[in-house]
């Protein structure tokens, strides 16, 4: 019979072992794992067992979450049973890929989630993955026996020779090689441990490059718009640098004009708004004008030539008609001049014939000018057809400036004409600070005719032009 010290000493040998034997069994070989606790079962459709054994490990992301139990044959193909901790959801729609843990085998199951979505669907107990959503390695057989083939396409002359090279090449480089491992498996664990941020990120760069694919063509083209450009400036460099270097003196020229023109060119505008006012609405008669004036001038040119045998004579028909119909008198109210009266003395305004539209005297007369605006109606100006290019200040200003006296060489509204007016567009007259008209075709600098376009725009107004 034991004594008692013995006996206590065996029972505490005997609870240790049972505390090892149980954390053991619960830790290193997962005793809760093997009898199925906090697990559930997944089953994944195979095309083929790829070397897929049971016990082998499940991962999602790299984390192994569980094992397979059982690799079993199925009406076309193979299927692997899973056995999956409860504790980590698995995606319903990740992909399954078996991949080698090493060079000799030892095949795992991965699970890689097809989407980044926080709300997608987990995958339910009992729940199959299909074989299209499956990706196996190549067959260990099949890559040896293409390198073996590899190898004996290749001459072994040329073979011996490219292993020299390489262990040319690496010879006395096993420290740097040594540093690239290291810094790769360093690179790989901190992946690793920033695996989630690492998966997001390249889930999210997805819709970036499959943006860039689709823009590919206009990058292209852009790129190359940019190196045709590029082409002709380089083409074109001497011109270029011409324009670079003379570009400042010029701008400096323009801008010096633009300030000699300053007080003109803005009057000139506003006047030009009126004249476009008339061009617009006569566009018809300005057309017309375009189509008879060649035909009027070779008419010209035919009666004026000097191949008919008569020198320094014309070939032109006359016809006569004697109050055939009466020539018209009415509407020509100005007396007649002396033909020897040679001073100045205005054009009349309103001298046409005022005869009924109906009348047979003077058809072509301007009475008869058909409106741009309505070709049933006939007039003689803008205001006979209803047009009125003023508006009702300008026309209040004409008026004041109408009452100028032309023939006395002063005027007798002075003092009513407003600074704001210092060109009327109707009678052609400017106008000085102190209500003084004078004309811009006649008040040149010492009378004399300009000679460039400078000067005869700044002359004038009594702008120097050097």
């Amino acid at each position: 019979m034991l004594p008692r010290f013995v006996r206590i000493q065996l029972l505490a040998f005997g609870i240790v072992a049972f505390l090892g034997i149980g954390y053991a069994s619960f830790v290193y070989v997962g005793l809760p794992r093997l009898v199925g606790f906090g697990q559930y079962s997944a089953s994944v459709q195979l095309p083929s067992a790829g070397g897929l054994y049971a016990g082998a490990q499940v991962t999602l992301r790299g984390v192994e979450i569980g094992r397979v139990t059982a690799v079993r044959l199925a009406d076309g193909g193979v299927v692997a049973d899973l056995s999956l901790d409860v504790g980590t959801p698995v995606p319903a729609d990740a992909r399954v890929a078996v991949q080698n843990m090493s060079a000799i085998g030892e095949q795992y199951i991965d699970l890689v989630p097809d989407s980044g979505a926080a709300d997608q669907r987990v995958l339910r107990p009992g729940e199959v993955i299909p074989a299209n959503r499956v990706t196996l390695p190549p067959q260990i057989g099949d890559v040896l026996a293409s390198t073996d083939r590899l190898v004996r396409s290749v001459p072994q002359d040329s073979l011996r020779t490219t292993l020299d090279e390489v262990s040319r090449a690496f010879s006395g480089s096993g420290q740097d090689i040594q540093r690239l491992l290291d810094s790769s498996h360093l690179l790989l664990t901190d992946a690793q441990a920033d695996i989630v941020p690492t998966v997001g990120l390249i889930n999210d760069l997805q819709p970036v490059l499959a943006t860039q694919e689709r823009v590919a063509p206009d990058i292209r083209s852009y790129f190359q718009d940019l190196a045709a450009v590029s082409g002709r400036l380089r083409a074109d460099d001497p011109a270029v640098r011409g324009i670079l270097d003379r570009g400042p003196a010029f701008s400096t020229e323009l801008t010096t004009l633009f300030d000699q023109v300053r007080p003109t060119v803005p009057l000139l505008l506003a006047n030009l708004t009126s004249v476009g006012q008339v061009v617009e609405t006569y566009v018809p008669n300005v057309a017309q004008s375009l189509v008879i004036l060649p035909v009027t001038i070779n008419n010209l040119q035919s009666a004026l030539n000097n191949n008919r045998g008569v020198p320094s004579g014309g070939a032109i028909d006359f016809k006569a008609t004697v109050n055939d119909p009466p020539a018209c008198t009415t509407g020509f109210t100005d007396p007649v001049r002396d033909p020897s009266d040679l001073s100045p003395l205005n054009a009349p305004t309103d001298s046409y014939c005022k005869e009924a539209p109906d009348s047979a005297k003077e058809i072509r007369g301007a009475r008869q000018n058909p409106c741009p605006n309505d070709p049933t109606r006939r007039a003689a100006d803008a205001a006979g057809c209803g047009l009125d290019f003023q508006t009702p200040a300008e026309a209040a200003q004409s008026d004041r400036a109408a009452e100028v006296d032309l023939d006395g060489g002063h005027s007798t509204a002075a003092a009513r004409i407003p600074d704001g007016v210092p060109y009327d567009q109707v009678t052609g007259l400017s106008f000085t600070p102190d209500g003084s008209p004078f004309s811009l075709g006649t008040n040149t600098r010492d009378g004399t005719v300009p000679t460039s376009w400078k000067a005869f725009f700044l002359d004038p107004l009594q702008i120097p032009t050097s």
